[in-house]
């Protein structure tokens, strides 16, 4: 029998058929932990040339903004005077900071701009004055870039959506860029990234002071230990009530923008690392907070480091169960936050993590965060912000559709609805990044359904399936497969929740798999683009896999059919699928 025929037994019901899930290795080459560590371990073995390709979001905005750069209309001079650039290009300091939840609707307290047409608007969290100051401490008779001043403040001014459109463009070509906790929280932010050293180092830092326990310690904790390790948790978990800047939608932009950016207190001095009395950067919060969660993380899992868990062995923390659902909502503000990966997020990442943040405006959702992805849509305040989501995300799956289905899912993972979507609970492959994408646009819309609507589709004849399973056997290929998604459609034919994690046998097992899929369902591939950033080891070629169950092994489909979304293959060749099946096909 020819290697690329799979003969599946039928006579022998039962669970001695069922075939073990195959895990393969995507996960292991693409997952976020191997990438960008610049505290800890993992840096120590990282090549330089490697980590120039996978540096993350940095490299990412380089590539995908491009060398011409749009520069801001207008400017704060070193005077106060909100002027127009025109051909002027003076270097400028871009200061972030937060304000609009705290601005009174009524605006009768505004305060006029000199130069501009619109009045800054009122906020109870600081003064005019107070702004005014900190804008000229940090920027030191520099010209300087602020919201309030640089962009009107009026949703139907042109002038506000074009600058609001290119902001990512605006952070990324000043000269230097500061956050101002105008705010509050200089105190707060000083202390926790003091925890974390601000120079590598081979050490973990103890970021909850539970360097007394070591694994399987059998002596009690001390008192006033315990009594550290949850002041700090309890630190952690009221860090946005303390640090506002820390869960503004706007700000995870201008965090991903400029990680470079020192912080600033209310009067415009650097806060400094305690240790060091270096000024903190937004890198360095992002490293702490990433140690933070890790830490977290070890307090959950009685494989890590610890060797036991705060659900199995709280006694062995001295925790209460009240300090222990303290835990818990220190894990969530961290998720809130969500900086502990910026620096490595590709764009299906960066959008979900903006997720965590609560917008004062639903269209924020979008033009707070498309900056930082590099994939800017036409601004319209007056359009239904629901709608505006929809057309970002077929956007997004035209632009980028390698980084916005850069995911997998496990047997557990229950998702309602968007399949196709990514969400906090699927595995994220952060190292895919997209080169291009296809020559044409395949993505069309959102149906009222929440379905992910396409014009064409590559289904696959029995020739093409072939050749797909062959690669297959051959274990040319890399994928990331949804097993939740593999357990719907199976017939009980895969044990999804069990699995091997054996390349060979798992590349068998999918060959099996996919042969009884492509004899019960229209299997199909959607091209996702071109890769970068895996030229080392040749892999190029991306699609997204998709079934739907209706025929037997058809070649096509009826209009409006359904497909769901099982999973992404990358290959370091293209596979010939044959011509594509137009008509409207919605994957769920």
């Amino acid at each position: 029998m020819p290697a690329s025929v799979v003969y599946i037994d039928r006579s022998n019901p039962g669970p001695s058929r069922e075939l073990e899930f195959p895990i393969f290795n995507l996960h292991d080459l693409a997952a976020h932990h191997y990438l960008d560590n610049s505290v800890g371990p993992w840096s120590a073995s990282r090549s330089a040339e490697y980590h120039q390709k996978v540096r993350g979001a940095e490299w990412l905005r380089a590539t995908r903004l491009g060398k011409d750069v749009t520069f801001p209309s207008r400017l704060l001079s070193p005077s106060g005077e909100s002027f127009r650039t025109g051909s002027l290009r003076p270097e400028y300091v871009v200061i972030s900071y937060t304000w609009g939840r705290w601005m009174k609707k009524k605006r009768y307290r505004d305060t006029p701009i000199q130069g501009g047409h619109w009045k800054a608007p009122w906020n109870k969290r600081f003064t005019r004055a107070e702004l005014d100051s900190a804008i000229q401490t940090i920027a030191n008779g520099s010209h300087a870039w602020v919201d309030v001043f640089c962009i009107p403040q009026m949703d139907n001014d042109p002038e506000m959506a074009n600058e609001i459109s290119k902001q990512g463009e605006i952070f990324r070509s000043a000269s230097r860029a500061a956050v101002w906790l105008g705010t509050g929280g200089e105190e707060v932010l000083r202390e926790v990234c003091s925890w974390v050293p601000d120079t590598q180092t081979l050490i973990v830092p103890d970021t909850l002071a539970l360097a007394d326990k070591h694994m399987n310690s059998p002596e009690p904790r001390l008192p006033e230990k315990i009594a550290e390790t949850v002041r700090r948790i309890k630190l952690i978990s009221e860090f946005t009530e303390h640090v506002p800047w820390c869960n503004s939608l706007w700000t995870l932009q201008e965090a991903a923008l400029r990680p470079e950016a020192q912080f600033f207190d209310k009067v415009g001095k650097p806060i400094l690392h305690d240790t060091s009395k270096n000024p903190i950067t937004i890198r360095h919060l992002i490293n702490t907070m990433r140690n933070i969660a890790e830490r977290l993380d070890d307090l959950l899992d009685e494989d890590g480091s610890m060797g036991y868990n705060i659900f199995e062995q709280p006694y062995m923390f001295g925790f209460s169960e009240e300090e222990r659902q303290l835990v818990f909502r220190a894990i969530e503000t961290v998720k809130t936050v969500s900086l502990h990966w910026l620096t490595t997020m590709n764009a299906g990442e960066v959008l979900l993590a903006s997720t965590s943040r609560k917008p004062s405006r639903l269209h924020d959702r979008v033009y707070g965060i498309m900056g930082a992805i590099g994939a800017p849509i036409p601004v319209k305040y007056d359009e239904d912000a629901d709608k505006v989501m929809n057309q970002f995300l077929v956007h997004l799956h035209n632009t980028l559709p390698i980084e916005m289905q850069a995911f997998h899912r496990e047997y557990r993972h229950q998702y309602a609805g968007q399949g196709w979507r990514m969400d906090h609970l699927a595995r994220k492959l952060t190292l895919l990044r997209q080169e291009s994408p296809p020559p044409r646009p395949v993505f069309t819309g959102i149906s009222p359904d929440g379905e992910l609507v396409i014009n064409e589709l590559d289904l696959l004849s029995p020739s093409s399936f072939a050749e797909l399973n062959s690669r297959v056997l051959g274990r040319n290929f890399l994928a990331g497969l949804d097993r939740r998604a593999f357990e719907l459609v199976n017939d009980g034919v895969v044990y999804t929740k069990s699995y091997t994690l054996d390349y060979i046998i798992g590349s068998i097992n999918f060959a099996l798999i996919l042969q009884d899929l492509f004899s019960k369902t229209n299997l199909g591939l959607v091209f996702l683009g071109f890769i970068t950033g895996l030229e080392h080891v040749a892999w190029r070629y991306a699609y997204l896999l998709v079934a739907s169950k209706c025929g037997e092994g058809a070649a096509t489909a009826p209009q409006g059919q359904r497909f769901r979304r099982l999973g992404i293959l990358i290959f370091r060749e293209e596979l010939r699928a044959g011509s594509p099946t137009k008509g409207e096909f919605f994957i769920i």
